[in-house]
């Protein structure tokens, strides 16, 4: 591998849409030496053929035609990786220029750091910035890992030996960051950058049909690790807590109330803080790959935006 120090993986499914951004942010960080793993989890659409498309000696594009979910994807993404780290990207987010210099200068700081995340800021499905979110230190108490979460899993930059001593597991679909973070947070030397190096995206309407399935899995978390750690009353409070979010987001089917929900998530930002923001996601979207559609229309409308 040379120089290269880290492996950023990417998983796909049916992402065509935002995919081609998400890897512009990869070719715009200020450090160069990485490798890239595009991972198909079965996509029916475009998205295959767009980054089989890139040409750039970086970029590996693996495909076994099935759909096996997050977590058996990540998975791979460890056994194929033979850089030092593993950068975690999900395939509709950005990455800020600077995110892989910054973690992985953290870690050569901090040498017995095992897992770095960082804040991020969320974007619409336009890109247009509308707030900060995951900018506290990290609480590896595991009453708060069960209630509010950790690390914002997409930023996560970790040891790929520590990866692969903990492995996701696949019994949790879309709440696999959950159990992980449960499973290790007493041993593991995790911390977390508050600035946002990461452009996470929300838009409306909402997956809701995703966000039940986590909610399911996550009951199912705490189910497991609650009891434990915190006893059976506040585990039964914390299961109706995601009993009682699953009926809201059941019922938040007009558009208004699903942007509501979905700022109540976030920080808002200054003025000054989103034009910054803007400017650097109108870079990011300028940035050329060989071999990938030019995306000058999405990127004139953030400039507009910036303006």
């Amino acid at each position: 591998m040379g120089n290269v120090r880290v492996t950023i993986g990417v998983p796909f499914c049916n992402a065509e849409r935002t995919l081609g951004d998400a890897v512009r942010s990869i070719f715009a960080q200020t450090l160069a030496d990485w490798r890239l793993l595009l991972v198909d989890d079965g996509s029916k659409d475009r998205s295959l053929e767009i980054v089989r498309g890139i040409r750039d000696p970086r970029v590996f594009v693996v495909s076994d035609g099935r759909h096996r979910g997050l977590a058996h994807r990540l998975n791979q993404i460890t056994g194929l990786a033979e850089t030092e780290f593993i950068a975690r990207m999900d395939a509709d987010d950005l990455m800020h220029p600077d995110r892989l210099r910054r973690q992985i200068s953290f870690f050569d700081e901090f040498s017995d750091v095992d897992v770095v995340g960082t804040a991020t800021y969320t974007i619409d499905a336009h890109c247009f910035p509308i707030g900060r979110r995951g900018d506290w230190p990290v609480d590896a108490r595991i009453s708060s890992v069960i209630d509010r979460g950790l690390l914002i899993h997409s930023s996560v930059m970790a040891r790929s030996a520590w990866m692969r001593k903990n492995p996701y597991s696949v019994e949790y679909p879309r709440a696999e960051d959950c159990e992980l973070w449960c499973r290790v947070c007493r041993d593991a030397r995790i911390v977390n950058i508050a600035t946002p190096l990461l452009f996470y995206r929300e838009g409306v309407p909402f997956n809701r049909r995703a966000y039940l399935k986590t909610c399911e899995s996550k009951r199912r978390v705490i189910r497991r690790y609650g009891p434990d750690a915190i006893g059976h009353v506040a585990t039964a409070a914390l299961v109706l807590k995601t009993a009682v979010k699953e009926c809201v987001y059941r019922l938040a089917r007009p558009p208004r109330l699903q942007s509501a929900l979905l700022r109540r998530r976030s920080a808002p930002l200054a003025s000054k803080e989103r034009a910054a923001a803007l400017g650097i996601i109108a870079s990011i979207l300028a940035t050329p790959v060989p071999g990938l559609p030019d995306a000058e229309g999405e990127r004139q409308r953030v400039i507009s935006c910036a303006d």
